[in-house]
């Protein structure tokens, strides 16, 4: 029972094939991009994914027509935050932080996904698991990406 969570892209074609080769041979349930794909034509690549993808807008996703367009089948994107419960878990996700910790104290959601500092983050707060898996594109830090076991909660940052 394993969920994926990516964030910031900011097309790097390469990084976004390598991971969706990963999250494929690890069958995960549920693939979350939480902003900054920027461009029709990085989207396009995550219709390899075998799972399904939620996807929010970023700061620097330019055209949102053009991306919508653009949208894979296996593809459902939000624009400022997306709700979603899988296998019994609430969880929110957005691009940005200072929206995450907001929900946070909220007390509704098992885990928030947030990106946009492109620092990879675990933290709680109350209930909640707030998860940063910081920036695939790898240009201000290592490319990174989040694995959670839904079952135990346990969270998994990995470079790519």
């Amino acid at each position: 029972m394993k969920i994926a969570i990516i964030s910031d892209t900011h097309d790097n074609i390469q990084n976004v094939e390598k991971v969706i080769e990963i999250l494929n041979s690890e069958k995960v349930i549920a693939t979350f991009h939480c902003g900054d794909i920027i461009s029709p034509f990085t989207l396009k690549k995550f219709s390899n994914l075998k799972s399904k993808v939620y996807i929010v807008f970023g700061n620097n996703d330019g055209d949102k027509i053009a991306l919508l367009k653009n949208k894979p089948k296996n593809a459902e994107f939000f624009n400022l935050i997306g709700e979603v419960e899988i296998k019994g878990r609430k969880i929110l996700f957005t691009h940005y932080d200072i929206i995450a910790y907001a929900f946070a104290f909220t007390k509704k959601y098992d885990f928030i996904f947030y990106g946009h500092t492109h620092k990879a983050e675990v933290k709680k707060i109350g209930k909640t698991i707030l998860i940063n898996p910081g920036e695939l594109a790898g240009y201000l830090n290592k490319p990174s990406y989040a694995i959670l076991n839904l079952k135990n909660k346990k969270v998994e940052i990995r470079n790519l």
